[in-house]
């Protein structure tokens, strides 16, 4: 099948045959992650988890996500600085920033409503408690882990928030206090020299994001058969049998949730908020979708949804500070989480999940979902 467009009686077309598309990122990605599933999961049904092949299997997909998250760190930082710089000439930038903040939390808040409504009836009434002897602990288990408060949370943010020393923050992805101390060198860095030229050190930072962009568009060339790698550790690592019945309430439970958010919430913010159109712009999206299904990272998926803000037209200032500081602070599916796993918890223990549990948990799910 080849399709040619004709523009303005202009005599050139454009060829779009089934081997472009099936050759397209988004569909080889795709292919990684239905391959890559499929070959683990009949290996964990033959349980087939302890050979050597296994570990060699799952090797490139390890090796793969070093290097992604190796390069996307420094393009993350290059990108707060520079989007940060573009907006200081502006008008209006600072209501921008404040702006995008308070859509990251509102759809949080959402996020989290949904949850609570969706999984304490769900959940509470569809899951039965385990009997006490398959939960208590070993006798010679001893547990150090100690109750939590959500003052002892937030008071956690805050402090994870504060730079204390950078370079351990980005050796260890701690990526929150990285992009606050990206964000006041953007905004305290001088621009401009006399002549109106650039500095030097943004003309050193255009130059070393141009080396990590090339380094990244040769391992993102790679995404296919790291993605099936990662796809496969994962899936021969799970025993459906040994999940049980009360872990697959917990799985559906949190997907009809998240399909609210992605498919209600979002396209009605798309068409009211921004007067776009949810089909055409998810279909843009698409690389990006398939990215984060097999990778499950935020970071990692940021530069083929880069690739896609540009599809949709996003202004590149706008665009880096808006994904930078959303693959931050924009959790609502680790929010999601977070909530479904308190409550699934709570309900194999035959714990009774209160109203009062139920607003300390979204509250808390709120706080500690920032910067993870």
């Amino acid at each position: 099948v080849t399709v040619h467009p004709e523009q303005n009686g202009d005599s050139t077309s454009t060829s779009i045959t089934i081997l472009d598309v099936v050759k397209s990122p988004a569909v080889m990605v795709l292919c990684g992650v239905v391959i890559g599933g499929g070959v683990g999961a009949a290996f964990a049904a033959g349980e087939i988890t302890d050979e050597w092949y296994i570990d060699v299997l799952a090797l490139p997909g390890s090796l793969w996500m070093q290097l992604l998250q190796c390069l996307v760190l420094p393009m993350v930082i290059i990108s707060m600085i520079q989007s940060m710089v573009s907006l200081r000439q502006l008008p209006g930038s600072r209501t921008l920033a404040f702006a995008l903040v308070g859509l990251y939390m509102a759809t949080t808040v959402i996020a989290l409503t949904e949850a609570l409504i969706i999984g304490v009836p769900y959940i509470g009434n569809l899951v039965e408690a385990l009997p006490a002897s398959s939960i208590e602990a070993s006798e010679d288990y001893t547990s150090t882990v100690e109750d939590m408060t959500f003052i002892d949370a937030l008071l956690g943010v805050f402090e994870g928030m504060t730079p204390e020393n950078v370079i351990n923050d980005a050796a260890q992805s701690d990526l929150l206090p990285v992009i606050i101390t990206a964000v006041v060198f953007g905004i305290c860095i001088k621009d401009k020299q006399e002549d109106g030229s650039p500095t030097v050190t943004l003309q050193l930072l255009s130059q070393v994001n141009d080396v990590v962009t090339t380094a990244l568009m040769a391992v993102m060339k790679l995404a296919p058969v790291g993605v099936a790698s990662i796809v496969f550790s994962a899936a021969v690592s799970v025993d459906i049998e040994q999940a049980g019945k009360a872990l697959v309430f917990y799985l559906t439970g949190l997907w009809i949730a998240m399909a609210c958010q992605v498919f209600i919430v979002y396209p009605l913010l798309l068409v009211v908020g921004g007067g776009r159109n949810p089909l055409s712009y998810y279909r843009n999206c698409i690389p990006a979708l398939a990215m984060a299904l097999g990778m499950s990272s935020s970071l990692a998926t940021l530069p083929t949804t880069k690739k896609c803000a540009d599809k949709n037209g996003i202004r590149a200032e706008v665009r880096d500070l808006a994904l930078s500081l959303g693959a931050t602070i924009n959790m609502d599916g680790a929010g999601m989480g977070f909530i479904f796993q308190s409550i699934w918890l709570s309900a194999i223990q035959g714990v009774d999940f209160g109203i009062s549990k139920v607003l300390l948990t979204g509250i808390a799910a709120l706080v500690c979902s920032v910067g993870t």
